[in-house]
């Protein structure tokens, strides 16, 4: 696993973090963003009415597709195919099947994780909805 580096951003003085896949300028860019409240916020979980599992507090667009976040084809695939899965095997009406939640929840962090470093120049990604556990970082059905 790689390690998080650092640099001081040069306006407030402060470390921020630079992960593996970005650089320090574009490190320093987004947290530009965020001090001017310009980095967006966008939630990702599971619901009946969207494929995409995206969900964005906005009047323009609240349901984000792929194509709209400039994601690449494979991560669209992948959501698209996560949300499928879920619609599918999730039950409303009881315990969840084990081999499905293991696979689900696993497939789920992997499709944040890399949600995370396609949008990171201008937003962030908040895991989240019905079952998330926050403490846990992790979907808990």
């Amino acid at each position: 696993m790689l390690e998080t580096s650092y640099v001081i951003d040069p306006i407030s003085q402060i470390e921020i973090p630079v992960p593996p896949f970005a650089t320090p300028e574009r490190a320093i860019k987004r947290a530009e963003r965020e001090r001017a409240g310009q980095l967006r916020q966008i939630r990702f979980y599971p619901d009946g009415t969207n494929p995409w599992s995206l969900w964005e507090n906005t009047e323009t667009n609240p349901l984000p597709t792929p194509h709209d976040l400039g994601l690449s084809s494979q991560l669209a695939a992948d959501l698209q195919a996560w949300y499928e899965d879920w619609s599918v095997n999730f039950r409303y009406d009881g315990p969840q099947d084990e081999d499905f939640s293991r696979r689900w929840l696993t497939e789920g962090a992997r499709l944040a994780a890399q949600l995370r470093e396609e949008v990171w120049d201008f937003a962030e990604i908040i895991p989240g909805g019905s079952g998330w556990d926050a403490k846990g970082g992790r979907w808990d059905y």
